[in-house]
């Protein structure tokens, strides 16, 4: 995904690319990156990073 195409409160997919994928929802727009805040872990349970905001690089974010 490209930066210009990310906006506040989008829900994502990401993760590191051929690796397991988290969704999230994106909170800010970085310069490089997103901040993005763990909804659910890959398994499509609760995460116990749910709540956490983590920066993404945009290229590891898809739209959802």
């Amino acid at each position: 995904m490209k930066k210009e195409d990310c906006k506040i409160g989008m829900k994502v997919s990401f993760g590191r690319p051929n690796s397991q994928k988290h969704l999230g929802k994106v909170v800010k727009l970085n310069p490089e990156k997103a901040t993005v805040n763990i909804l659910e872990s890959p398994i499509g349970n609760q995460s116990p990073l749910s709540k956490q905001h983590i920066l993404v690089p945009y290229l590891w974010m898809e739209e959802q």
